[in-house]
């Protein structure tokens, strides 16, 4: 029977080529903004979830008052987690971050470079996150003071193809000139990971930190026991303030401590001190709302243009009808071919997807790919997605289609009839709205981003160079931190100042 039914549905669709075009380039559509939009929202909730214990690991954040209300920092001071560590055994380990973004670093003796993502980390970092090593041991890693992970494309931009391990870099950062050793290469954090390195130093480096209770600069994160509830734990630190912060003459005052939890941090979390650039909820909202309104003018499109050529198919009901077919097999025939155009419109869609990939990545910044091997929840998706659209898009166009009565169909008097006109005018009523909306929605974001980059700001962004010096760089008779705006006429490029400056100082420029 139903190799009946796709015989049938495939000629009803040969037969009637230009509005079974029309169907499957309108579904093909609305699949394929589906499918961009959903790559971009798994992506989005995807974050830090690839660490093994991605569930039990939470974010140490505080609330301090101050005269401008309650502020509250991602960064907590250096001997919070290691205290919170000794005194709760909830707490199952432990690890801190600390990110120098003006960090100089190279061989001692040559061209050393800025590294904007060098992160000084415990010994205890991969007791925490799932962090993957080329070379050199875990437990070895960040052991010793003056330790220093590379990853290898760092690594290769200062000793080549040659093996870094056991070699050593002179940094200066946090003002202090350090020499390090480089005792393993790690693999590059996942792209969706709420923070990223290009070196990580030992924490053991910088000295006793036990001592600053004042300074909010650590992110500091648990690994709680499996059995542990956040809320319990939370509930213990006000004890944990009085303990240690109400009564220190060296710590910042009252604080509310709170937990916050990995997985949270990309699109939940907006403090101050955060490590990196997150995410907002509120896109991921906006997308799957845009991908939904999509979709469902699609189904729109598809049920106005069935309903309307009823009158075509009543006679075929008609004949059906009187050679003994049921209501049940119609609707079934009808649904079978809704199935079929939603099927053959998600092949269109999925070659759409990946021809507008690119340009989409572009616009999302994001680095998506669409892989049905390493990513079997979009072939679920996307196999849920035909059979939705097909039931959804078919279901009333195959209840009104298998409701004729054949008596009338064959007397003729269907031509009068107006059944399903109502929903019909509805829908495309509905259509209208949504697309204005859409429209109008396109047309206003699209002004705002050419006023953001048409708006002058006082002064000739194409002719301006900033020079950012360390704090033991002596320039003429200065030894301070020099930010040195250089304005070029017209004439110059950027390039062409860059050749006049001493070798040393163009890894030092930014455009």
């Amino acid at each position: 029977m139903w190799k009946n039914y796709l015989l049938i549905a495939s000629r009803t669709l040969w037969k009637n080529k230009v509005f079974s075009l029309i169907n499957i380039l309108g579904l093909s559509v609305g699949l394929a903004c589906c499918i961009l939009m959903f790559l971009f929202i798994q992506h989005e909730q995807s974050y830090d979830r690839f660490h093994v214990q991605a569930k039990d690991i939470y974010r140490i954040t505080s609330a301090m008052d101050g005269s401008n209300g309650s502020t509250h920092l991602a960064v907590t001071p250096a001997p919070w987690a290691p205290l919170m560590k000794k005194d709760y055994p909830e707490i199952k380990s432990y690890t801190r971050l600390l990110k120098d973004e003006k960090a100089l670093i190279g061989p001692p003796g040559e061209q050393q470079f800025f590294e904007n993502n060098l992160l000084y980390a415990d010994s205890t970092l991969f007791d925490v996150f799932t962090i993957s090593l080329e070379k050199g041991e875990v437990k070895r890693a960040l052991e010793r003071p003056n330790s220093i992970i590379l990853t290898s494309e760092t690594a290769k931009k200062y000793f080549g193809h040659t093996n870094p391990i056991g070699k050593t870099l002179s940094i200066n950062s946090f003002g202090r000139n350090l020499t390090v050793e480089v005792t393993a290469l790690a693999r590059p954090m996942p792209a969706n990971s709420h923070f990223a390195f290009s070196s990580l130093v030992s924490l053991a480096t910088l000295g006793d930190l036990s001592g600053l209770w004042s300074f909010h600069m650590f992110q500091s994160y648990v690994v709680l026991n499996s059995n542990t509830a956040a809320n319990s734990l939370e509930n213990k630190f006000p004890a944990f303030v009085k303990r240690y912060i109400l009564n220190n003459p060296s710590a910042d005052g009252k604080q509310d401590i709170h937990l916050q939890p990995l997985t949270d941090i990309h699109l939940r979390s907006n403090l101050v001190g955060e490590i990196g650039t997150n995410g907002n909820i509120t896109y991921v909202y906006a997308f799957a709302c845009v991908a939904l309104f999509v979709l469902l003018l699609a189904c729109f499109n598809f049920t106005n243009l069935s309903t309307a050529r009823s009158l075509t198919r009543a006679k075929e009901v008609g004949l059906r009808k009187v050679v003994g077919a049921e209501k049940r097999q119609l609707l079934q025939q009808f649904l079978t071919e809704t199935t079929l155009f939603a099927l053959l419109a998600l092949i269109i869609a999925i070659a759409m997807a990946y021809l507008a990939l690119p340009l989409f990545n572009r616009v999302a910044e994001r680095s998506l790919t669409i892989d049905f091997v390493h990513n079997p929840l979009l072939t679920f998706v996307l196999i849920g997605l035909v059979l939705v659209v097909g039931i959804l898009a078919g279901l009333y166009p195959a209840v009104i289609l298998s409701a004729f009565k054949p008596t009338e169909v064959l007397k003729g008097k269907f031509s009068n009839s107006r059944k399903g006109l109502s929903l019909r005018l509805f829908l495309v009523t509905l259509q209208f709205v949504v697309s204005m909306g859409l429209i109008a929605g396109t047309f206003l974001v699209n002004h705002q981003l050419n006023f953001l980059k048409s708006k002058n700001l006082g002064f000739d962004r194409e002719n301006v160079v900033i020079l950012t010096l360390p704090k033991d760089m002596e320039l003429w008779t200065t030894k301070y931190d020099v930010w040195l705006y250089v304005y070029c006429d017209s004439q110059t490029s950027g390039l062409d100042l860059l050749n006049g400056f001493p070798s040393f100082w163009r890894s030092r420029l930014f455009f």
